[in-house]
């Protein structure tokens, strides 16, 4: 298996960056480029793109949190026209506000039918075209009940089959959160590093990372969102372990 080119699909928020500094760690004896996945699909929250881009700046070659220099790609994938028709969605709404909790038939309000289905395949696909083995995502699988069924365990090893038997090549499909608690993955991140080492990585965090689902950008303690909506609530209380898990 060659560990010298990973891709990752990648949107900028809190989770997508935590898997792509475990990325750079897991895989930093062999590492040599990183190709970050950003799908453009008519999603409410416009400013994406732009974190997105802000932490790939962040993570250029000899920073603080990118020292053994891996090159670090964004590659930005239009899809809105797949999702042209799915604007009974809140996450694609304009006028939807989206409150933690919600459901609409079952469903979480946010909730966009195939999304992930679909951002697995075209992601599959960039590997399978170029070479590369290992497709990162930032996913944390949820129990079944929470709404948003494209995200358990139990659709992974579905999806992993059927990306296999439609391909006939072998793609692995991981996350760090498949087998790590969110304090088991910091303290990872962590190990061996300075202190300065973990001042920057919840800085980026905090400053760099965005997943509010309303599209709001107030100003918060825990970075910028609605502070209201399903997205920013987990945010916080993730940012607040991240914080016991840095600083005790």
């Amino acid at each position: 298996m060659n560990t010298k080119r990973i891709a990752i699909l990648f949107s900028g928020g809190k989770d997508s960056t935590l898997s792509l500094l475990y990325v750079l760690k897991k895989y930093n004896q062999d590492l040599k480029e990183v190709d970050c996945l950003f799908f453009n699909y008519g999603q409410k929250n416009k400013d994406e793109l732009f974190y997105a881009m802000s932490v790939i700046e962040k993570l250029a070659p000899g920073s603080p949190l990118n020292e053994e220099e891996v090159k670090i790609t964004l590659h930005t994938f239009p899809v809105q026209c797949l999702f042209s028709t799915c604007n009974r969605t809140g996450l694609l709404s304009s006028t939807d506000k989206l409150e933690a909790g919600t459901k609409v038939n079952n469903l979480a309000q946010a909730f966009v039918p195939n999304r992930n289905l679909l951002f697995l395949t075209l992601g599959y696909n960039f590997c399978y075209y170029n070479d590369i083995d290992f497709l990162f995502t930032g996913s944390v699988p949820e129990a079944e009940g929470r709404g948003y069924p494209d995200n358990t365990s139990m659709f992974y090893t579905k999806v992993k089959d059927l990306l296999f038997d439609s391909s006939r090549k072998m793609i692995y499909l991981l996350s760090p959160f498949f087998n790590m608690s969110l304090e088991d993955l910091i303290c990872f991140l962590v190990h061996g590093k300075e202190q300065d080492y973990k001042q920057h990585l919840y800085n980026l965090l905090v400053e760099n990372t965005y997943s509010c689902h309303n599209g709001v950008r107030d100003s918060l303690p825990y970075g910028q969102g609605c502070g209201e909506c399903g997205a920013c609530k987990t945010r916080e209380k993730d940012m607040n372990i991240i914080y016991k898990t840095l600083f005790g």
